[in-house]
């Protein structure tokens, strides 16, 4: 898959590309959350969101270097609610 440029420049993407995709799926599975490098892939792209209680560990992995608007967008507004669903 090739990189789309303007998904590799938001703040989400340049996190993941310094961190590196299998780190990531990595220090996510080291925290009980279980992903896969095309689910990371997925979420760079904009064809996927990560869940709540994924956004969540990614969140902690980046140890403050991401925001939930970082990962979701437009759509962080409602990633506080959403994390309180089941």
């Amino acid at each position: 898959m090739r990189r789309a440029p303007v998904r590799w420049r938001t703040p989400f993407g340049r996190f993941v590309a310094e961190f590196r995709v299998e780190r990531l799926v990595s220090a996510l599975h080291g925290r009980g959350v279980m992903v896969t490098r095309n689910a990371v892939y997925s979420w760079v792209s904009g064809r996927a969101r990560p869940r709540p209680e994924v956004a969540r560990a990614i969140l902690s992995v980046s140890s403050g270097h991401l925001r939930y608007e970082d990962i979701y967008g437009r759509a962080a507004r409602r990633a506080p609610e959403r994390a309180s669903d089941p």
